[in-house]
């Protein structure tokens, strides 16, 4: 099937790149049609029942109606927390976002003078599905992150660009930013890296677990110390680091049933560093480890209801846990 001319999907993890190109294509859409046919919409506050009269609808007193979609991902649940129940949505003949014969109704409803460009689809996998093979698409992405940094920042080094790399993480919109910043530099050392860019929460998470995994507790303490403003910088780090725990856990356990190493990892969206290290993690290790997670839980508890008052009660409570987490380990 031939992509539709007038509906777009725009997907990718360059993220500033994407956001650039929309602002490009706005204007030049307002330049020739004007305001008036121009909307925005996002289903998070959009009902299926106003999107399907909106993208329906043809242009007025004009050649060409454009309106982008915005499809923003769920947020997580919190670790440590129960999740509420939503309340019960009243039975709708209305068919919802998650039916693939919504969406096909929809596109097969679009005027051929609309134009439709959706952003995020891929948080929406009927929807997805249904554009793989009807849209046109705009890729806005990279698989090689060091080339991708090479390309923006041709005075920096490739070792040097994954330094970087490796700094930033998996955070792309992050990772576009800090270019930015160096590429206002005359040179980029090594040095200029680490005083000009900041450490993304995703890498600290998995310095602080992998320290953890292995058993090193002096490392484990440093990197608490370091890194404890990120508490206060960031309310959910406490959360992110017990959840890359807990998934480190039960990969111990599915590996351990005979589940490929692998195909754990893949499931439960881990890290290789985490599962490598949880692979050989000695029995008496893994006991002393669970008890630490659990004084995190503890910890992060505290927070929430209140009864731990800024960074220092909470380095406190983990300077404590580490210490039972060392007696623990000599021990085993």
């Amino acid at each position: 099937m031939a992509p539709s001319s007038h509906i777009f999907h725009f997907t990718g993890n360059l993220q500033l790149r994407m956001e650039a190109g929309l602002l490009a294509w706005q204007n030049a859409f307002r330049e020739k049609h004007g305001n008036l046919n121009f909307s925005r919409c996002n289903i998070d506050d959009t009902s299926p029942e106003r999107l399907f009269e909106e993208l329906s609808t043809p242009p007025f007193l004009a050649e060409k109606r454009l309106t982008l979609v915005r499809i923003t991902p769920k947020p997580k649940a919190k670790e440590g927390w129960s999740k509420k129940e939503p309340k019960k949505a009243p039975e709708r003949p209305f068919p919802g976002y998650e039916e693939p014969k919504y969406w096909k109704k929809l596109i097969g409803a679009i005027p051929e003078d609309h134009i439709v460009a959706f952003v995020g689809a891929g948080h929406v996998s009927a929807l997805e599905k249904i554009l793989l093979e009807t849209a046109a698409v705009k890729d806005f992405s990279t698989d090689d992150v060091s080339d991708f940094i090479q390309s923006r920042l041709p005075l920096i080094s490739p070792a040097n660009a994954r330094i970087l790399m490796n700094r930033i993480g998996g955070n792309m919109l992050l990772l576009e930013n800090e270019i930015q910043k160096l590429a206002l530099l005359p040179s980029i050392s090594e040095t200029d890296i680490l005083e000009n860019t900041f450490e993304s929460a995703e890498v600290i998470v998995f310095e602080i677990t992998d320290a953890l995994l292995a058993g090193n507790v002096g490392k484990s303490r440093i990197l608490f110390r370091k890194f404890h403003s990120q508490f206060e910088r960031d309310p959910e780090f406490l959360g992110s680091i017990l959840g890359v725990i807990r998934k480190s856990w039960v990969y111990a356990g599915l590996v351990s049933h005979g589940i490929s190493p692998r195909s754990a990892a893949e499931l439960l969206e881990l890290k290789p560093m985490p599962a490598r290290i949880m692979q050989s993690v000695p029995k008496g290790r893994l006991r002393a480890f669970w008890s630490f997670y659990e004084s995190l839980i503890h910890a992060d508890i505290l927070l929430k209801t209140g009864r731990l008052v800024g960074n220092d009660g909470l380095l406190h409570h983990i300077e404590t846990g580490l210490l039972k987490y060392s007696l623990s380990l000599k021990g085993s």
